[in-house]
């Protein structure tokens, strides 16, 4: 079966999930009005990404040089090298002995997953995966990450993304230093630390000094985000840390000042769009036999949609079981309700929802606990249960009323 779709169907989690369980060899392509992204999967495992816009051997000389492995002079001499021969950039710093393989390598994985990452903040986009019997890479220079590993990672970010975004509103926001900001970057001023108490101060961290340097007033965030030693969340995630205690503020923009001519411009393209969809309307009805969004064959592609999310639905439960080990660790207990693990930053609050937006059942008893989830009908189903039993170590810890179901009872399937 093809795995293909739109984002608001089936979310990225559950794709990278569906690769890595089932170790699938292939290309996996996202596509979004602004860009398009391409991620080489083998087995299971990240071997390559690349995007539209800025291909990775582009930007890998960059990076280089911003995290001081090779100085700005090595880059250009490779760079001439690169036109010469047409070897690939990485190939040429490793031979002329300007970078080491190691360096290389760490790279390069950094590089592919920044792609990845960038990934899930995607709200709308579509997706095509194409599975291969074989696919070709460069194992040597390559470090293959695993689908899980992105994942645990990307559930961090998943979490602070709209909280971050909630001040720094876009990529083409430009920030500039406080009179605050200056002092403390000067390391003439020490300021509170966050959640530490009024007694709490430190100087810069090395992060926050680079950001504070590279704040120009005149450099947009996503300029930054290109200059910087730093990826992309920590960029956002420093500036955001940097706004909340008024060390820097967003420089007024011109924007406003074209308004009018947007609102014109809208109105225009409104007219337009009008004209489109009477042109459709004529080509629908006058395709309408061959049509593949006709009822019949809209149903069976609901179908396909509908066993792809049952799929997605068993690997969530499994991402919540492994949550739910996490929490006991960490605690020593069971959360009584799996809002703790959203509540403890063990899974997004989304992923607590079955791809049909229905919540899943959990139930908690002395012995052990029950994770359910229902079918495209809404019906129980046992390919969609996962029974966990404790073992006697953890039921001395766990013993006690606390951990009685909610309903009372052992739990049985």
């Amino acid at each position: 079966m093809a795995l293909q779709g739109t984002l608001k169907d089936f979310a990225l989690p559950d794709i990278l999930q569906l690769i890595g369980m089932q170790r699938k060899t292939g290309i996996l392509t996202m596509e979004s009005d602004e860009d398009a992204v391409t991620v080489q999967f083998f087995q299971g495992q990240v071997v390559g990404a690349d995007t539209r816009l800025r291909k990775l051997e582009e930007s890998l000389g960059s990076v280089l040089v911003r995290t001081g492995k090779i100085n700005a002079g090595q880059l250009q001499e490779a760079l001439i090298a690169q036109r010469q021969t047409l070897q690939r950039l990485g190939y040429v710093l490793v031979r002329c002995g300007a970078l080491s393989e190691d360096d290389l390598r760490e790279a390069l994985r950094i590089q592919v997953c920044q792609i990845v990452y960038r990934l899930f903040r995607w709200r709308d986009g579509r997706y095509n995966f194409a599975p291969m019997d074989h696919l070709e890479y460069d194992r040597d220079l390559t470090i293959p990450v695993p689908a899980e590993t992105l994942l645990m990672e990307a559930a961090r970010m998943i979490d602070e993304w709209p909280i971050i975004e909630k001040r720094i509103r876009s990529g083409r926001v430009v920030f500039r230093t406080t009179e605050l900001g200056r002092q403390y970057a000067e390391g003439l001023r020490a300021v509170e630390t966050p959640g530490e108490g009024s007694n709490s101060f430190q100087s810069p961290t090395k992060e926050e000094a680079e950001i504070l340097r590279l704040l120009d007033g005149r450099t947009a965030v996503e300029g930054i985000v290109d200059r910087s030693s730093c990826g992309e969340f920590d960029v956002y995630r420093t500036i955001y840390d940097l706004l909340q205690r008024s060390l820097i503020e967003e420089r007024p923009s011109a924007e406003s000042a074209h308004a009018s001519k947007r609102a014109t411009s809208g109105t225009v393209r409104e007219r337009a769009a009008l004209a489109v969809l009477g042109g459709i309307v004529i080509v629908t009805l006058a395709t309408f036999g061959s049509n593949p969004f006709v009822p019949w064959r809209l149903a069976m592609a609901r179908q396909q949609a509908d066993d792809l999310r049952e799929y997605a639905s068993r690997g969530r439960l499994e991402r919540i079981e492994r949550a739910v080990h996490m929490f006991y660790l960490d605690t020593g207990t069971a959360p009584g309700d799996l809002e703790a693990l959203a509540a403890g930053g063990y899974l997004d609050s989304r992923e607590l929802l079955d791809p049909w937006g229905r919540t899943y059942g959990y139930r908690l008893a002395p012995e052990g606990y029950r994770l359910s989830g229902r079918d495209p009908a809404n019906e129980p189903s046992p390919n969609l249960t996962l029974l966990h039993r404790f073992s006697p170590s953890q039921r001395m810890i766990l013993e006690g009323p606390a951990y009685v179901g909610s309903a009372g009872g052992p739990v049985r399937p």
